[in-house]
């Protein structure tokens, strides 16, 4: 049996001995980029609960989707949406640890074809 525990050993002893060598001004920028982050996807957040939607926990949605959410979308918890091109005239239920890629578009409704 191949062990390949001591590769990842050393791996991992060199990116902490680098992590811990930086400086407080790289940590604080890094800081503030993620702090930065979290605050729109936690604000996106808040504004599709506020239009009626429900929303799971570590959830990252655009700004865009979130503003014309409705009662009609319901996501799980830990989900990634990237697009905003879902239609919400009938209800659409996104299940938890889902991804969900730009250009992607979700249809509810059909043309009766």
């Amino acid at each position: 049996m191949l062990n390949i525990s001591p590769f990842f050993d050393r791996q991992y002893k060199v990116y902490s001995e680098n992590v811990k060598s930086r400086n407080k001004l790289h940590y604080l920028i890094g800081l503030y980029v993620r702090w930065k982050q979290h605050f729109k996807y936690e604000r996106a957040v808040r504004i599709a609960r506020k239009h009626g939607a429900k929303v799971g926990e570590g959830v990252i949605m655009p700004l865009s989707l979130a503003r014309c959410a409705n009662s009609n979308l319901t996501i799980g918890n830990h989900v990634s949406i990237q697009t905003d091109k879902i239609d919400l005239r009938a209800p659409v239920t996104i299940g938890s640890h889902v991804i969900i890629g730009s250009e992607t578009e979700i249809i509810t409704n059909s043309h009766n074809y």
